[in-house]
């Protein structure tokens, strides 16, 4: 086989093209995974994580909480939602989640994490923070969220729950833990802040 000048002469601008070809995919394939991993980590409403990023944002807390970092989970659930959806529709329903959600993050710190934990439920993980840290949290947000002016100047009030991961804690005893106090709060008679004592 043999090669004429011309061909040794374009084999510098081949391979430059081949890199090129090769950086373009890369960058292709990296963004198709990152993409993939938010739909699979991101509810697509609100932006926020999931219950799958949420498992896994609560078992990292978990481990921390056994090397000495508190945590504590913060569940929002917005008071007579149903009313609100049945009177207005779903879609001013998904408004209000929408905003809510905005000012949840607006509010809580730059190390918590927010998650869609069902239907009208947010979560917050207080990354770091203990029952009486996140309490204050929970309140402010609740008073924040009561004075916020919603979709349709609705006012639109919240029942929160606290709970601290305790050093013996599993997800499911976490998450039992918060949904009693959420249940609490609502029995009580909503627009307030329960939390779970160790």
């Amino acid at each position: 086989m043999w090669c004429s000048v011309r061909d040794i002469d374009r084999a510098p601008e081949a391979l430059v093209s081949l890199n090129l070809l090769s950086l373009v995919v890369a960058t292709s394939v990296r963004y198709s995974r990152r993409a993939l991993a938010d739909l699979a980590e991101r509810d697509p409403l609100t932006g926020v994580g999931n219950r799958r990023a949420l498992n896994a944002g609560a078992g990292i807390a978990l481990q921390r909480r056994i090397a000495g970092t508190p945590a504590a989970m913060l569940l929002l659930d917005i008071d007579h939602f149903k009313a609100v959806n049945d009177t207005y529709g779903h879609a001013v329903g998904d408004r209000i989640l929408v905003e809510l959600t905005g000012v949840i993050t607006a509010t809580v710190r730059a190390s918590d994490d927010v998650f869609r934990y069902g239907g009208e439920e947010l979560l917050v993980l207080a990354n770091g923070a203990t029952t009486q840290a996140a309490a204050q949290l929970a309140e402010t947000l609740r008073k924040r969220i009561e004075e916020y002016t919603f979709d349709q100047s609705l006012g639109i009030t919240v029942s929160i729950s606290v709970a601290e991961a305790e050093p013996e804690d599993t997800l499911t005893s976490w998450f039992a833990s918060v949904d009693a106090m959420l249940y609490q709060a609502k029995h009580d008679g909503r627009n307030q802040v329960r939390v779970h004592e160790q």
